[in-house]
């Protein structure tokens, strides 16, 4: 009996419907002083952004959420995605060496910073046009998409949201940018935008690109293997 124990693969689940549709700041509030009491705090470090370093100290919570399905993991205790993915997603053994090409699947990497839910801010990894399955959010409709099940999970609309750099705490110079070109600043912000001029755009430089993919192909080019890598693993203590 003992030994069948443990093959068992202990899970932890949280009920929705008892808890977090009723008092959604309460449950949140209580995973991250947990996470806290584990020592899972946000540290500084010189390749982050000096903008976060108030949020030093305080709370950090990893989290991954997978397109399509709005299927959500919050991580307790200091796992990486990856390890925490395994079983349940279509991911690659080691997401961030990624021999298989399949990497992180169609999850998308984010973490929340902060002590309590009313003032801590949300941290979506993010690479414009990067490679497919790495982990990072790739454009601002797929930002959008793991946005809409983030609200619906009970997070403020109000809540602060920043685009990161994929290897460190950091935003860059594009997020900057987009953030306030759009007013983007709020979970409420983003849901809001619909990004139809955004989207044309990439359209055409979509089609721009796979007209230099093409003559790259036909040269013999051929890209290294694309590995992930996150900051929200690095930047805690």
């Amino acid at each position: 009996m003992a030994e069948k124990m443990k093959n068992i693969k202990s899970l932890v689940y949280l009920s929705r419907a008892g808890a977090l549709e009723k008092d959604s700041p309460r449950i949140y509030n209580t995973l991250f002083k947990l996470q806290k009491s584990l020592g899972c705090t946000f540290r500084k470090l010189d390749v982050n952004h000096r903008q976060f370093d108030n949020f030093v100290g305080q709370a950090y919570m990893k989290a991954m959420t997978e397109k399509k399905t709005s299927k959500t993991f919050f991580l307790l205790g200091k796992d990486q995605h990856g390890v925490a993915g395994q079983g349940d997603f279509d991911i690659d053994p080691d997401p961030y060496i990624n021999k298989t090409g399949k990497g992180f699947g169609n999850l998308i990497r984010w973490a929340h910073l902060g002590d309590t839910l009313d003032k801590g801010i949300i941290l979506v990894d993010f690479e414009l046009n990067g490679h497919p399955n790495l982990g990072n959010a790739r454009n601002l409709e797929e930002v959008k998409e793991i946005l809409e099940y983030i609200s619906n999970l009970g997070f403020p609309s109000k809540k602060i949201v920043y685009l990161t750099d994929c290897s460190k705490i950091y935003e860059p110079e594009i997020g900057k940018i987009i953030r306030e070109s759009r007013g983007l600043l709020s979970l409420e912000d983003w849901i809001k935008d619909d990004f139809k001029d955004i989207a044309l755009l990439a359209k055409q430089t979509s089609s721009r690109k796979k007209r230099v993919v093409r003559r790259e192909q036909e040269e013999g080019y051929r890209h290294p293997l694309a590995r992930a890598s996150s900051a929200l693993t690095a930047s805690w203590g």
